[in-house]
């Protein structure tokens, strides 16, 4: 299969494997060392994934056979958050429910029993908040409505699937240019996203705020829209040009069938047999391609400003500060306007009673005794002393004065208040008056030369030339190429987040799929963080660092002992390291036991046993559609709240976090030091 859109000349890397590789300025005896602690004693087929609960464990006292408990009221089993299990229900019949379907207030703050419980005098549910009498909450949570003011139980917009088990006796990579692609990846920010939600909420066949039409739009927005911008290559960017693709039905299609859901939440089938479901919704779906265009449309149209204004140097004032405009000042009437405008026309703050007796007592003081000019610190200590010693009565003279220049300043703080925001709404009104003669201006020039336009036509249809209309002198437009208004649109655009992968297997990729061993050169825990701090000092400007490194942890319980290697992905490695982070995702990555391909040491491992090494390999968890991109969570944590906000996730999903790091604050390290203090000393 050849592709159109790969393109290895952007981002490239060497490609390796089997196996890692030592990084290359990793000095010995550390890069022999790195590879003898690839070497496990776990037999060959283990994952890192959780299967059992150890004993010891925080969750070591968690009864299995309660993790499937079905709600009393609406029979279903998600929800673990909002889920209330009677404290008094024998461990092989639990019975349990939300707290919205029980009809409770709350989560209960003390022992909660079921009606069962109750009746044979178990307990009762005082403390836990009784449900309300007369609620059917059978009927709440089909219709979803809200009776006697209670709240309607929640239903989640995606409930919780569990990934799917990894085939890990499968170790056949996918091929790109077979079974995926690399791609120019582009996403968008919370902010646009929901942006977008809005604006296709306006269409008929995507209205409503139920869970029904909240599915549907994320639908359409996930599986039609996002594999749409996939194939825009370097137009990406444009969200109008995607639309219009996907409304001319040019888009790919298999990401929308195949996330086709059996039944909505009503019981109410949307399958055919003789139709897919794009040709089906196919009407709906141009309508809502619309009511995006429009929005789009009508903010280009606004002239909405698409990129911020410049920050002043330090020091200087702005062009708004240096004119005195309303912004300067705040909201009119507040104390911070007030207080701006008083502090612009050189009005002092008023004295408090404290200040007017120093300044009194002072100037005696000092009369008294000269040699105390010098000494303004003992001066003010002494006025301290002796305005601590003064009674009430003594003191209210002082209070008086101090509310008397309050009331002074108030008033002239107001009068000047008052003076600025006229003078500001005369220059604001000014600047429109300017703004309108401009634009009337432009389209008396506009009309003028379209009049001009249709005479040259008129000249040339009475000599027989037939003239090529381009534009009122605009040169002809190149395909995809965009206005350099559109190519400045800050709203309704999309970001590039680099070369990413995209599945283009016909049939998509089943549950499970190993996809390819995250591979890349080793590095020592010491070399890493040198490497690390040399990087920071040469790019002391970067705000975030490039992410291409995965920790590769050896399990604890290997004989060999445990131990932490870094796997640096960014050159030398293959293309699993170049998948994008979802906050939603895909795939996930699995630390695994596989056979050693090298023929080298076994490691210290006895010769029968078999020889396995550790690996970081990628499998799907869910089913990927041909056109649906493949990603993955990179789990990452920062201490650096720089990196922090300005690691924004452009996943583009329901559930995105707005940032692809978890930050774990500045004194997470030191913590970890006081909490394992014997561990690291061992180590």
């Amino acid at each position: 299969m050849t592709s159109c859109f790969l393109t290895p000349q952007v981002n490239p890397y060497e490609q390796i494997g089997p196996g890692f590789v030592v990084a290359r300025d990793l000095p010995e005896p550390d890069a022999s060392d790195v590879v003898d602690k690839l070497y496990t004693t776990m037999p060959e087929g283990w994952t890192d994934l959780a299967t059992e609960i150890h004993p010891g464990s925080l969750i070591a006292h968690t009864n299995p056979a309660t993790d499937d408990v079905a709600c009393l009221k609406c029979g279903k089993t998600d929800g673990e958050a909002d889920f209330v299990l009677c404290d008094a229900c024998p461990d092989d019949d639990v019975r349990g429910g939300h707290w919205r379907c029980l009809g409770m207030p709350g989560l209960p703050t003390g022992d909660w029993f079921c009606d069962r419980c109750v009746r044979d005098g178990k307990g009762t549910n005082g403390d836990a908040g009784p449900v309300s009498a007369g609620v059917d909450t059978d009927k709440q949570c089909k219709d979803k409505t809200v009776p006697n003011g209670m709240m309607a139980p929640i239903i989640p917009l995606h409930p919780y699937v569990p990934n799917a088990k990894p085939v890990v006796e499968n170790r056949s990579p996918l091929k790109l240019g077979v079974d995926l692609e690399e791609r120019p990846m582009w996403g968008c920010d919370c902010y646009t996203r929901v942006a977008i939600d809005a604006a296709l909420a306006c269409a008929a066949g995507y209205k409503g705020i139920d869970v029904d039409a909240r599915r549907k739009r994320d639908r359409f927005f996930a599986k039609l829209l996002m594999p749409a911008v996939h194939t825009m290559g370097a137009d990406g960017w444009d969200l109008a040009l995607a639309l219009e693709k996907l409304k001319a039905g040019d888009s790919p299609r298999d990401p929308y069938d195949a996330s086709e859901p059996e039944t909505t939440t009503d019981g109410q089938s949307d399958q055919s047999s003789n139709t897919s479901a794009f040709e089906r919704d196919f009407e709906t779906i141009k309508e809502g391609c619309d009511s995006i265009l429009r929005a789009i449309r009508e903010v280009d149209e606004a002239q909405l400003p698409t990129v911020p204004p410049p920050k002043p140097a330090k020091g200087s004032k702005t062009k708004l500060q240096e004119g005195g405009g309303a912004a300067t000042f705040g909201i009119k009437g507040s104390k911070e306007s007030r207080n701006a405008a008083a502090k612009a026309a050189g009005i002092k703050q008023p004295m408090q009673a404290f200040f007017i007796f120093s300044n009194e007592q002072r100037a005696i003081l000092l009369e008294s005794q000269p040699e105390l000019r010098s000494n303004i610190t003992a001066v003010g200590k002494m006025m301290g002393d002796r305005w601590k010693k003064m009674s009430a009565d003594e003191k209210f003279p002082y209070a008086i004065k101090a509310e008397e220049a309050k009331l002074v300043y108030e008033e002239k703080a107001a009068a000047a208040e008052e003076e600025a925001h006229a003078a500001a709404k005369l220059r604001e009104e000014a600047e429109m008056s300017q703004l309108a003669k401009e634009r009337a201006d432009a389209e008396a020039k506009k009309l003028e030369a379209a009049a001009a336009l249709e005479r040259e036509i008129a000249e040339a249809a009475e000599k027989g030339i037939t003239l090529q209309i381009c534009g009122y002198g605009k040169k002809p437009r190149k395909p995809n190429q965009s206005s350099l208004k559109s190519h400045k649109r800050r709203h309704f655009r999309m970001h590039p987040k680099g070369i990413g992968i995209v599945c283009v297997r016909p049939g998509g990729l089943p549950p499970g799929t190993y996809i390819q061993d995250y591979l890349g050169e080793l590095y020592s825990p010491w070399r890493w963080y040198e490497r690390q701090d040399a990087i920071k000092k040469r790019e002391p400007n970067k705000e975030l660092p490039d992410f291409f490194n995965i920790t590769l942890e050896r399990p604890a319980e290997d004989a060999r002992g445990h131990d932490v290697l870094f796997v640096e992905a960014a050159h030398r490695c293959t293309f699993a390291s170049r998948l994008s982070h979802s906050c939603a995702p895909n795939c996930q990555t699995v630390g695994v036991a596989v056979a050693d391909q090298s023929g080298s040491s076994n490691g210290g491992k006895q010769d029968n046993d078999p020889l396995t090494k550790l690996s970081i390999a990628q499998y799907t968890t869910r089913h990927i559609a041909h056109g649906e991109e493949l990603c993955w969570n990179y789990s990452c944590v920062t201490e650096s709240e720089k990196e922090y906000r300005a690691a924004i996730c452009l996943c583009s999903s329901t559930t995105c976090k707005g940032a692809f790091l978890d930050y774990a604050g500045s004194s997470a390290f030191t913590v970890s030091l006081f909490l394992f203090p014997f561990q690291w000393q061992l180590e």
